[in-house]
């Protein structure tokens, strides 16, 4: 190595630190872009309960073990009791609902009372039992256990599967990575994952193009790789779209310095960050195929041992058939994931040739501008360029085959076109192209004049990359700066254990924490079905219902999902669903359990004519959000606000958010302990108009189903 290439490793190990140190301090401890938040609530709950099980469950006793871990990437001494509890599960469950019925249970299995109480996904909820069945539709509720968990924020995110459990549609993959830090070293340190990985993206792009196209030139496809708008955000504030790009770069420089000089140990690597790819999105794996072909293609030609390649396949098949007996545990199938249960996997509804037909132009298009720019034809250029030469044919044939079945697949599916939101899809393959681009380049400078234009070319390039990636970035770091004042804000005013309601702008990203118990204020303040809930008599599947248990078309929120869950509000008066949901929060404060809620104040007032004359939900403290600061150069427009809506997830710009908390009708803070039970409660129940003495002695709310006088 000279001086030269000395000086260039040395400017791209500083462009790797300085790369990852930005964006750890752009990140916050808080997210609030869609995929992000799937995965981090999934990190979470498994840090802070060792499962992935959304509704609680204490009653432990009689339960089979491996109803505690609901996700096969649990520690593997957990998989062999798993493995076995598969063949009884179901029996024990068909037995256990003919002895035992499930009130019994609840009755048996008081809750604990756990400050750090959380949603906690993919639960196992109690199987109806035939007593439950007999019941009348609008009293039985088989699988909810408690207030809590009929009022629960579910969210966007866990979908319901045929026996009422509740799971992530995303893989678990990224969810086990945040979970060690997250448990170690808390929330923050879970955020730095996807910074450090996109860093180190940059390096094994520097060290898979350094081969072909040299020190210098590696340099500057990892300087354009860092500039890239996309890359930089996600790096940020998103989901598993980052990953899967480090596994991809960094397993395909491992399988390229092995086809050079075969080695078992790059064998190894290779094989289990490329067969890891599914446990971050499932449809990378199409990448196998190219994968695959090109260690064939070097087995065959006897430039590596036959070996190499079993070795690779037992290595790879590790992650992969974790990932296969989760979705078998999770949804009755190996090859079924989350996105089954939405219609988004199956072909035709989420995958079609008729997507494909009406989306591969836009795509195109989309990958020429915002995209790639101008390396995106650079790049295809370079692919058909290298795959001319004996030299470059492997790594042409593996990158480009890759890039071709990646793209594909997400051409084919029903979501995204143009646009970021249908590009995303494709980030993974972006620094793919920066190889055969500047080798073509390389190829191409043979005088002074190409040298000059092809310099030009790259230098207008980097700066539209640049530009956008700090204007997106500002805006994205704006975004969590909302997220993490209005977080700061209930972390000061809503003590630990306690049940919070929250809309899904907030809950989605609170969803990450583990001190509070969500409730949905969507079903609570709104029209009482909460996310995911469609019109009345409409199934999970949505409009169109079902064929053969599966949807009949993409249906990404899972319309009607925790119908069973939530039966006891599924009544047409909205005044009566109100009343049944007030008694379920009197069920939780008489728990001694305190109730907040946070959102505007016309609808939290709204509610309070479903409350027993007297109590309230009183004002706490209020707050209103940051907004982003207007960009030179601008003015802002006349009845304009100067500020976006905001986006699917997080709080809105200049959002003005108020708290409250459910006092009941004494004045002091035994009102509480005054409704548990004793004389003092019984007197104020006397005296309380709407409330009566139970057979215990204790003031508890009457029967929902006694309408307010009109």
């Amino acid at each position: 190595m000279n001086w030269k290439s000395l000086l260039a490793s040395l400017l791209m190990i500083a462009l790797v630190v300085g790369y990852g140190w930005i964006t750890i301090r752009g990140t916050h401890d808080t997210y609030n872009s869609p995929d992000a938040n799937g995965y981090m609530a999934q990190a979470a709950l498994l840090a802070n309960t060792g499962t992935t099980e959304l509704l609680p469950r204490e009653d432990a006793e009689g339960r089979p073990f491996w109803g505690f871990f609901t996700t096969a990437w649990a520690p593997i001494g957990r998989i062999p009791a798993k493995m076995l509890g598969l063949l009884f599960s179901r029996k024990e469950k068909e037995k256990g609902s003919a002895e035992s019925p499930s009130d019994e249970k609840a009755d048996e299995s008081p809750r604990k009372d756990d400050e750090t109480a959380k949603v906690k996904a993919g639960s196992e909820l109690p199987v109806e039992d035939a007593a439950a069945e007999e019941e009348d539709d609008d009293e039985a509720d088989p699988f909810a256990r408690t207030a809590e968990e009929r009022l629960a924020y579910l969210g966007l995110h866990w979908l319901e599967n045929d026996r009422g459990e509740f799971w992530s549609r995303y893989p678990p993959g990224l969810g086990v990575l945040l979970a060690g830090p997250y448990l170690l070293f808390g929330p923050q340190a879970a955020t730095w994952v996807q910074p450090l990985l996109a860093a180190l993206t940059l390096l094994f792009l520097f060290l898979l193009c350094k081969p072909y196209i040299g020190y210098w030139g590696a340099l500057l496809g990892t300087a354009i790789y860092a500039l890239h708008p996309m890359a930089f955000v996600h790096a940020l504030n998103w989901g598993a779209h980052t990953p899967v790009a480090f596994c991809l770069v960094a397993g395909f420089y491992f399988l390229d310095s092995w086809a050079r000089h075969p080695s078992l140990w790059k064998v190894i690597v290779a094989a289990f960050l490329l067969g890891s790819m599914p446990s971050f999105r499932y449809a990378e794996v199409i990448a196998g195929l190219a994968v695959g072909g090109f260690m064939l293609i070097h087995v065959i030609r006897s430039r590596a041992p036959l070996w190499h390649l079993v070795v690779a396949l037992l290595v790879a098949s590790i992650p992969i058939t974790l990932l296969l007996v989760r979705n078998y545990m999770a949804f009755g199938s190996p090859w079924d994931t989350g996105y089954a249960l939405t219609g988004e996997q199956q072909a035709g509804t989420g995958f079609s040739v008729e997507h494909f037909a009406g989306k591969w132009r836009p795509f195109l298009l989309s990958l020429m501008g915002n995209g790639l720019g101008f390396f995106f034809a650079l790049g295809l250029a370079g692919l058909v360029g290298m795959f001319g030469r004996r030299d470059t044919r492997p790594i042409a044939f593996l990158i480009g085959l890759s890039v071709v079945l990646i793209t594909g697949a997400y051409t084919a599916y029903y979501w995204g076109g143009q646009g970021e939101m249908g590009l995303r899809f494709l980030l993974p393959t972006f620094p793919l192209y920066i190889l055969p681009a500047l080798w073509l380049v390389k190829a191409m400078s043979t005088t002074r004049a190409a040298q000059v234009g092809v310099a030009f070319l790259i230098v207008v390039q980097m700066a539209l990359f640049g530009s956008k990636a700090w204007e997106d970035g500002k805006t994205e770091v704006q975004k969590m700066d909302r997220m993490e004042v209005a977080y700061e804000f209930l972390d000061e005013h809503v003590p630990a254990g306690s049940v919070l309601i929250a809309d899904r702008r907030l809950a989605e990203t609170l969803q990450f924490y583990p001190q509070w118990q969500l409730l949905d204020g969507g079903l609570i303040g709104g029209n009482g079905r909460g996310f995911g809930r469609s019109s009345r008599g409409r199934g999970a599947q949505g409009r169109q219902g079902s064929q053969n248990g599966a949807p009949t078309r993409a249906n990404p929120m899972q319309n009607g999902k925790a119908r069973k869950l939530r039966l006891r509000y599924d009544v047409r008066d909205s005044f009566e669903r109100g009343r049944l949901i007030a008694d379920d929060l009197y069920e939780i404060i008489n728990e001694g359990k305190p109730v907040y809620w946070i959102g505007s104040s016309r609808t939290v007032t709204g509610f309070k004519d479903k409350l027993v004359s007297g109590d309230s939900f009183e004002s706490i403290a209020k707050i209103e959000l940051p907004k982003p600061v207007r960009k030179r150069g601008t003015r802002s427009r006349r009845g304009f606000r100067n500020f976006n809506i905001g986006n699917m997830f997080g709080p809105t710009a200049g959002q003005k958010l108020e708290l409250f908390q459910l006092v009941l009708f004494d004045d002091n803070a035994e009102s509480v302990t005054e409704r548990e039970g004793g004389e003092a409660a019984d007197e104020k129940a006397d005296e309380k108009p709407g409330i009566e003495k139970a057979g215990t002695g204790k003031a508890v709310p009457v029967e929902a189903s006694m309408k307010k006088e009109r």
